[in-house]
């Protein structure tokens, strides 16, 4: 007689406890998923708490992959197999990223204060003599210590184009209107021109291929700024052009 019918009171009891551990572990990990969306994305842990979870997490092999939501599966194989090191080998170096060399942040910033030259700019250069930085460290180095890591893309450059510009800029765009014909309904597409500083309109002819020669060549480009010019008495020298 099998061990489920001698005892099969004990058996369901085995399977009710089960059932709840699996649905103990089921909310304990959705739990952990919310806590971890409102946490930091980078928790630095201790040699302690590493060596408690590579203790609990090791014996599941790869079924902890299920399972691990502070560090990535290959980062816990690395943690594994750095436990498993005598303690002569193991690295000493803190967790995180190695601090940039001093002479190197000296060197972005005299690139910066002496030329003005922004994190692109300067991560060229350090290339060039062999120094490989990444954008985002010269850009961290250049703010913590008061510069602009794109000096000539700062706030309020726009404006001062359209104010230098104002009197010779042109926008274009198209609308649109559907029509019923006799054929069915016709999107028909209208060409116009807004002078950016008197907010004088110019409207073209319709068409329903708006893909064609009126916007087609930089010839066709030519003759409407020529004609822009003659309808409404100002030099159309620049002209935003949208969707060609």
């Amino acid at each position: 007689m099998s061990f489920a019918r001698q005892n099969p009171l004990l058996v369901f009891l085995i399977h009710m406890t089960q059932s709840i551990m699996l649905r103990q572990i089921a909310y304990l990990k959705a739990e952990n998923a919310v806590l971890r969306s409102r946490c930091a994305k980078n928790i630095q842990t201790t040699p302690g708490e590493r060596s408690l979870l590579i203790r609990l997490g090791a014996p599941l092999g790869n079924a902890i992959q299920e399972l691990l939501s502070l560090v990535h599966y290959k980062t816990f194989q690395r943690w594994v197999r750095d436990e498993a090191k005598p303690l002569s080998e193991k690295s000493k170096r803190p967790p995180g990223r190695p601090p940039t060399p001093q002479n190197v942040e000296e060197l972005i910033l005299r690139f910066a204060k002496e030329n003005g030259w922004g994190y692109a700019r300067i991560q060229g250069e350090l290339k060039k003599l062999g120094i490989i930085v990444a954008a985002n460290t010269i850009k961290k180095v250049l703010i913590k210590n008061g510069f602009h890591p794109s000096p000539g893309r700062t706030k309020g450059d726009w404006d001062r184009f359209i104010k230098w510009h104002i009197d010779t800029l042109w926008a274009t765009d198209f609308i649109t209107k559907d029509v019923w014909t006799g054929f069915g309904k016709v999107t028909y597409y209208v060409l116009f021109f807004i002078h950016v500083g008197t907010r004088r309109v110019r409207v073209c002819d319709a068409t329903v291929q708006p893909n064609g020669p009126i916007v087609h060549t930089e010839e066709d480009r030519e003759l409407f700024v020529h004609t822009l010019s003659q309808a409404c008495g100002a030099l159309a020298g620049k002209i935003l052009w949208r969707g060609c």
